[in-house]
């Protein structure tokens, strides 16, 4: 079995590196380099988890019970860091710039709250993105690959500003702690009524920022089949066999299998709403308004090929170093 992954691993290392798709703008994706950090460090990453307490837990929070401030602090930073100092996070990277610049866009009308947030990129091939109490919003290469415009990616992004702005991680972890004895169900409710609430709040950021209102409805099946590859399509079987490479044919499926997704899962015990719920709120929400025009790539169609592009490099690279070679394989093609 080793030997086979070994084998299997030699030819998507040479596949990688000898057959990546034309460049587009400032990537070279014939010669394609994993993403890295660059520029001046933030403090985020060179601050240590105890200063980043010790800062916070000074800040006036009256919302915040004062013995209760340590408690949230070390909890969040440590988690936090947990994530900064991980392989997988970098900042002043193209994906890392680009989400920012579409964050600009978003917040064009408010460049207060533009000042305090901070934007990394995570090489995971989760479908996900997400905020913090202190600004900082992850997003995942994972989520780029998938999408199919700009657009999508902007609507994710105000979501997660939506939440900081509500400052719903403080909220959560005071409901947690007041409701010491809180069920599931409960907790569950009251997360819940926060996402709604921020999907109501993204689409005004969204549409103030001149996205296509057509683009909203289909971010959430983004999300519902994201344990898709981000392409569907028939592999020849040649395309294995060459002189090089030799894949039997009772490796290849004879028959087809059903693309299935449950959008109206039970979610009781969940923190999201589930995608039914959500695409029923914002459908709402659009029908009650007059409808606008947009676009679906402000920032320019060719800038967005390239960023979805390096994501799914990317994809291919986690694919490679989880052993994941099915998927490596067919992201290849």
């Amino acid at each position: 079995v080793m030997l086979k992954k070994t084998f299997i691993l030699t030819c998507l290392i040479s596949i990688t590196a000898s057959g990546g798709l034309l460049a587009q703008g400032k990537t070279d994706f014939n010669n394609y380099k994993t993403l890295l950090s660059a520029g001046s460090i933030p403090e985020d990453f060179s601050l240590s988890t105890y200063q980043k307490i010790e800062r916070d837990i000074r800040v006036d929070r009256p919302e915040l019970a004062t013995s209760l401030r340590r408690k949230f602090y070390t909890g969040i930073h440590s988690a936090i860091d947990d994530i900064l100092h991980s392989e997988v996070c970098v900042f002043g990277d193209p994906v890392s710039l680009y989400i920012k610049d579409i964050a600009q866009n978003l917040l064009k009308d408010d460049p207060q709250t533009f000042g305090e947030l901070r934007f990394y990129t995570l090489k995971s091939n989760e479908t996900n993105a997400f905020s913090t109490d202190q600004g900082i919003i992850f997003v995942t290469t994972g989520l780029i690959s998938q999408v199919s415009s700009e657009a999508q990616i902007a609507y994710v992004l105000a979501h997660e500003i939506a939440h900081y702005k509500r400052k719903h991680v403080l909220e959560r972890f005071k409901q947690k702690t007041v409701l010491k004895n809180a069920n599931y169900y409960e907790l569950s409710t009251y997360s819940k009524e926060r996402e709604l609430e921020a999907d109501s709040d993204a689409i005004e950021l969204y549409k103030k920022a001149g996205y296509s209102e057509e683009l909203i409805e289909p971010t959430f099946d983004v999300l519902m089949y994201s344990y898709l590859p981000f392409d569907e399509v028939k592999i020849p079987e040649n395309f294995f066999n060459t002189n090089q490479f030799y894949m039997p044919n009772f490796k290849f499926p004879k028959e087809s299998f059903a693309i299935t997704a449950e959008e109206n899962y039970n979610d009781s015990k969940s923190s999201h709403p589930n995608i039914s719920k959500r695409k029923k709120q914002v459908i709402e929400v659009l029908e009650k308004g007059n409808g606008w025009k947009g676009n679906a790539n402000v920032l320019g169609a060719d800038r967005f090929a390239e960023i979805r592009n390096i994501a799914r490099f990317e994809s291919v690279r986690n694919s490679i170093l989880s052993l994941d070679l099915t998927n490596a394989l067919y992201s290849i093609f």
